[in-house]
């Protein structure tokens, strides 16, 4: 099979399928995945049950990593460093942005892996290899959807009211998930050919993770690192989810807006280093 051929058009009038060793864009890129929707849910629906498939607890471990690492950071930080956590007990301050946060990095970390996982798939048969990486990266939603969901009981257990800012929250979960796709698209196509970027990931989720402020307050940011902080496309987000639930205080509005065209550009670049690598991604593989 000739990998260079890597632009196909679907004929929507009849069952013939043209692929062309021509080389296209970002449009076309959009339009071959909106023509493959039903692989990438299948993809999608894959990836779940791969998951989920003999495990004992099922569900229950979804929300067990994002609640654990939550407890073990409040007897960091709530017991013996008392870090302020804007008037909440420790672990309704943490969760929330643990839940947040946990969506970009398994999002970054699945998408990552995808390609080199998915090697035999992608050298038998042509269809638009985005669809990999972006499938790995969309499975973390249905986990963040359940590890969301215990907010809820976390917050009466607790005695902590839930903010009438709620549905804000839904402004802040697209500029992480915009990022997680991004990162997972752009490490997954370099690791095609440079295999150690599959090593370097993890890093940099973990340095990611102490930038963004998940587990501690913006109060206790110096004055001159705060700016830092807000134009980090994951600190506005997780501060703007917190202050959904539960009334914390809100990021400034150009944080916000910062996130969402850090990310959306971001995702161009990616998208565009993977419609280049793409054309001899099989026989790198």
């Amino acid at each position: 099979m000739d990998d260079g051929l890597d632009t196909i058009h679907y004929a929507p009038e009849s069952d013939w399928i043209c692929i062309s060793s021509k080389g296209q864009g970002i449009r076309k890129g959009l339009q071959e995945l909106l023509n493959t929707g039903d692989l990438l849910r299948m993809l999608i629906l894959r990836h779940l049950k791969i998951r989920f498939a003999q495990t004992a607890m099922g569900a229950f471990w979804v929300v067990l990593q994002p609640l654990m690492t939550a407890l073990i950071f409040s007897v960091l930080f709530g017991v013996f460093v008392k870090v302020p956590s804007d008037g909440l007990p420790y672990v309704a301050f943490a969760y929330p942005g643990m839940a947040l946060w946990t969506l970009f990095a398994q999002g970054f970390d699945r998408g990552s892996t995808s390609l080199v996982l998915e090697e035999r798939l992608i050298t038998k048969v042509y269809f638009p290899r985005l669809v990999i990486p972006l499938s790995a990266t969309l499975s973390a939603i249905a986990d963040f959807i359940i590890s969301t969901l215990l907010i809820f009981p976390l917050a009466l257990i607790f005695g902590v009211s839930l903010s009438w800012r709620l549905p804000l929250f839904l402004i802040a979960v697209p500029p992480i998930l915009f990022l997680a796709i991004a990162m997972g698209i752009l490490t997954a196509a370099l690791s095609v050919r440079y295999r150690d970027l599959r090593q370097v990931a993890p890093f940099i989720t973990q340095l990611w993770f102490y930038a963004t402020p998940v587990v501690f307050s913006l109060k206790v940011v110096p004055e001159g690192l705060k700016k830092a902080v807000l134009w980090n496309p994951t600190g506005a987000p997780v501060l703007l989810f917190r202050s959904a639930f539960f009334g914390t205080p809100m990021p400034p509005m150009w944080s916000i807006a910062s996130s969402y065209l850090i990310s959306l550009l971001l995702l161009t670049l990616a998208v565009t280093v993977f419609r280049k690598v793409e054309r001899g991604m099989a026989d790198w593989l």
